[in-house]
């Protein structure tokens, strides 16, 4: 009897807390307390023409709790904080981060190139025709393709990932998000359009698969076919089931020099 009635107590470490009269936004996400997640109203409010926004709300709705949230969005100051304090991304923080990775890119391995117009037309192809042959083309072309066999002694799909990120936070089409949740899953790249530009026609999902040179043609298509399953998950989530706007393609990469993309259909 004391057994069943052990194995009915609550577990207090893992059972929210409600943050009633709580407005401290770090407190709420350190200390073990339920969280509406607001995060996604941040593009309906950088799509508004209109500057200045009345919130009409009783007293404890939770106002100064969205607007300290937003600090926490925007202020490069919180940048220290990212790993222990927050489950959104920083965006400031994040586009300086890959900018800098970028930077970095060039300098230490010069024969990576970039070529600002080809890579400004390939993203345009993502953005308005659906295409992403042409970006990880140019990706492959430019930056892939010239890996030493020295490099790829450590080439993975997290060093793909990387590179792809880089090139895209070069161009402000997209807010480019890496492991996004889907639930169930996470997708290797999100690329959701900025909010301040309306007009891109199709945001993306991407999932990447790595294969060495050596992998044998059956290792390649159990990749392909796991990949093929996680996208299939992704798409069919609560988040993007149904949009006619959503691309969705699986980029299976083997050594330096090849590469397979699949487009998903729904």
């Amino acid at each position: 009897m004391y057994a069943q009635r052990n194995s009915c107590m609550m577990d207090t470490k893992t059972v929210k807390q409600v943050p009633y009269g709580i407005s401290d936004f770090r407190r709420i996400i350190t200390k073990n307390y339920a969280y509406v997640d607001k995060t996604r109203f941040i593009a309906e409010l950088e799509r508004e023409a209109n500057p200045n926004h009345f919130f009409i709300r009783p007293r404890k709705f939770g106002k100064s709790l969205f607007f300290k949230m937003l600090n926490y969005y925007y202020n490069i100051n919180y940048k220290n904080e990212m790993d222990i304090s927050l489950r959104i991304p920083n965006y400031s923080v994040k586009t300086l981060y890959w900018e800098y990775i970028a930077k970095r890119i060039t300098e230490t391995s010069p024969e990576i190139t970039i070529e600002e117009r080809p890579l400004k037309e390939a993203i345009e192809a993502l953005a308005f025709e659906g295409d992403v042959h042409r970006f990880i083309g140019y990706v492959s072309e430019n930056a892939f393709g010239k890996l030493s066999d020295h490099d790829l002694q450590h080439f993975d799909e997290k060093y793909i990932r990387i590179l792809l990120l880089a090139y895209l936070f070069m161009n402000k089409m997209y807010i480019p998000m890496s492991e996004y949740e889907t639930v169930p899953g996470r997708a290797d790249i999100f690329l959701q359009r900025n909010p301040l530009l309306p007009q891109v026609r199709y945001e993306w999902v991407l999932e990447i698969k790595y294969c060495k040179v050596s992998a044998t043609d059956s290792e390649i298509a159990a990749k392909r076919n796991k990949g093929l399953e996680q996208l299939k998950q992704y798409v069919h989530s609560h988040r993007m089931e149904g949009r006619s706007d959503l691309k969705a393609a699986l980029l299976v990469f083997t050594g330096k020099n090849k590469f397979e993309i699949i487009d998903y259909k729904r």
